[in-house]
């Protein structure tokens, strides 16, 4: 098992970050936020530049991808009503 840790997912949101983090926790994967605390610093002034990094073990790195491109997935379909339509 794999004690190193890697970068999944980058985000310019901090609530975002801690919304994915929950999920992951959800599946018994632990993840952590690098940056969190400096972006939070600096809302409204181009986060962007910084950005959150959202880190788990490289061996659950797969499987927390997976579930974090399901969740996108999953969003992009509640954006459409029940007639096709995104109005």
């Amino acid at each position: 098992m794999s004690k190193r840790i890697v970068t999944i997912a980058k985000f310019d949101d901090v609530m975002q970050a801690e919304l994915a983090v929950q999920m992951l926790a959800d599946y018994e994967i632990r993840g952590v936020l690098n940056g969190k605390n400096f972006a939070g610093m600096y809302v409204g002034l181009g986060i962007g530049l910084f950005g959150v990094r959202l880190q788990v073990l490289e061996s659950d790195a797969e499987k927390a991808i997976e579930i974090l491109d399901s969740a996108d997935s999953d969003d992009s379909d509640e954006d459409v009503d029940s007639d096709g339509s995104d109005d």
